[in-house]
C-alpha cells in the first residue's frame, strides 16, 4: 500500500528489491517474478517522474508524498491509503514476452497494437492459468483490506 497525503493524475510506483534487481510487487519483502525488461521501463518511468515532480509539485495547492506501508497502517490526520493491485498475468503478457525474445524484435515494437495485431486478439486482458493461480493467491490479502472507495 501507499500512503500519501493526495494523489493526483497516475501514479505508478513499484519498489525494487534491494539487490536482486527484482521487483517486490507484493510489498512483502519478497521479490516477485518479473521480466528483465520490466525493471528497465519501471526505473524509466520513475526517473521520468522524478525528473517532473517538483515543478508538477509547484503548480499543486497540495503535498503530494508517498510512502510504501503496511497493509493494515492506519491513514494519519490528513492522508489516505491507496493500494495498487496489478492484474495477474495474461495472455497479452505472455505474447510479449516471447515478441520480445524474437531476434526479429526491434527494441520497441509490441505484439497488441492495430499495427501488429489487427484482429484484437489482446484487447481483453484474458488471464493464463498462471494468472489465475495469481489472483487466487492475492485473494486472502486483498480480502483484508477495508477500502473506502474501489
Amino acid at each position: 500500500a501507499i500512503v500519501g497525503t493526495a494523489v493526483c493524475g497516475l501514479l505508478i510506483c513499484r519498489r525494487l528489491a534491494r539487490s536482486s534487481g527484482r521487483l517486490d510487487t507484493a510489498g512483502t519483502g519478497r521479490a516477485s517474478s518479473i521480466e528483465p525488461h520490466e525493471v528497465a521501463e519501471v526505473k524509466k518511468k520513475v526517473k521520468a517522474f522524478a525528473s517532473v515532480a517538483e515543478e508538477v509539485q509547484g503548480r499543486m495547492a497540495f503535498r503530494l508524498s508517498y510512502e510504501p506501508v503496511a497493509d493494515d497502517a492506519p491513514a494519519g490526520p490528513g492522508h489516505k491509503i491507496v493500494h495498487f493491485v496489478r492484474h495477474g498475468e495474461g495472455r497479452h503478457n505472455v505474447a510479449q514476452r516471447q515478441w520480445r525474445a524474437s531476434p526479429l524484435w526491434d527494441g520497441h515494437s509490441e505484439p497488441y497494437t492495430l499495427d501488429t495485431d489487427p484482429t484484437g486478439r489482446y484487447i481483453d486482458a484474458e488471464l493464463t492459468v498462471r494468472g489465475v493461480q495469481q489472483a487466487v493467491a492475492l485473494r486472502a490479502r486483498t480480502a483484508r483490506l477495508c477500502p473506502d472507495l474501489l
